[in-house]
């Protein structure tokens, strides 16, 4: 148990307040498959041990539904092991010279090269599109096209955190624009 007075910063340190460090043995990945019934956090089980330093890499497992598998609530735990496989990563902070940066988890090769990659970029990042929780407003679908060959779009009204009402119309084609969403990888179809 944590004591009252834990930090972010306390637990990315590995360390117990002031006090005795713990060291992280191993952590289970379960976010593939949510286990919690209505509960869409990023579950884990870290296991640690009292009084001893946390050394990097950490194993790190990450569990994942085997392919057409479907896990039920009522499944009994042996029935879940056999719908499930453990993918083994290892985790490390960032910059390991760094403990409380950020962790990265890869397969030990790729983790291995890394720090060839970590350092001040070139680039400059930069956020793109923040749409404020307004994307039903913004983001479209292209249902065709009129006689003026202007594209008919409605837009994407259950779409993000504030609801909008839907709205179709007609409006010429080099206003929009593809999009193309981080989670997914890949434009949506006839979207944009």
């Amino acid at each position: 148990m944590f004591p009252r007075h834990r930090t972010k910063s306390n637990l990315r340190r590995f360390q117990l307040g002031d006090g005795d460090h713990f060291q992280v043995l191993q952590v289970d990945d379960l976010s593939d498959f949510q286990p919690f019934e209505g509960a869409t956090n990023r579950t884990a089980i870290v296991t640690f041990q009292k009084g001893r330093a946390t050394n990097c890499p950490v194993p790190y497992l990450y569990w994942r539904k085997k392919p057409k598998a479907s896990i039920n609530l009522d499944d009994d735990l042996d029935t879940v092991l056999a719908k499930i496989e453990a993918k083994r990563r290892q985790a490390q902070p960032i910059n390991p010279a760094e403990p409380q940066n950020p962790w990265l988890t890869a397969r030990p090769k790729a983790l291995t090269a890394v720090p060839k990659a970590v350092g001040q970029s070139a680039c400059r990042a930069y956020e793109g599109s923040n749409t404020g929780g307004l994307s039903g407003a913004y983001w479209l679908e292209i249902t065709g096209k009129n006689q003026n060959n202007e594209i008919i779009i409605r837009n994407l009204h259950d779409e993000g955190k504030i609801e909008v009402a839907t709205i179709q119309a007609a409006i010429e084609p080099e206003f929009i624009s593809p999009l193309l969403r981080g989670r997914e990888g890949t434009p949506l179809a006839n979207r944009w």
